[in-house]
């Protein structure tokens, strides 16, 4: 015989409340001296970056992720405040390169209307993208599909 207790208190925590978009965006983390970082990831809430091993972040570290986001080929200049998540284990095919994640801490709503868009436009053209290949593979794919 097992004996389970349930506990009185259950914590319960939401790990990802928006979808995230795979991106390729040329950022700078100002921490308080710039740093070159690449935009892997991109969602409302936070980012996914990936930034020279010599370059380290610490988690709780207060920081400003500055990107150019294209909406309607149109220019949004953005400078988000963030603070570091943690620190992601990299590919060993990735040597050199640190990964971390940031969490958005002070968005105003001008500011989360445009990552909205921006995320919007990026999801699309992902399943864009599928639909087309889908809808009229490659003739090398098709040949497999028969």
């Amino acid at each position: 015989h097992v004996h389970v207790e349930i506990p009185q208190a259950i914590e319960r925590r939401t790990v990802r409340k928006g979808r995230r978009a795979s991106v390729a965006l040329d950022a700078t983390i100002l921490q308080p001296e710039p740093v070159c970082a690449l935009i892997l990831d991109l969602s409302v809430g936070g980012v996914r970056i990936a930034l020279e091993e010599a370059h380290t972040l610490s988690p709780g570290q207060s920081v400003i992720c500055a990107t150019t986001l294209l909406i309607n080929e149109r220019a949004w200049p953005m400078s988000l405040q963030a603070v570091v998540i943690a620190r992601d284990p990299a590919p060993p095919e990735q040597r050199g390169l640190a990964f971390y994640r940031l969490q958005f801490t002070a968005v105003s709503d001008i500011e989360l209307l445009a990552l909205q868009a921006f995320m919007s436009t990026a999801l699309a053209d992902e399943l864009d993208a599928f639909w087309r290949l889908v809808a009229d593979p490659p003739p090398a794919w098709a040949a497999r599909i028969d």
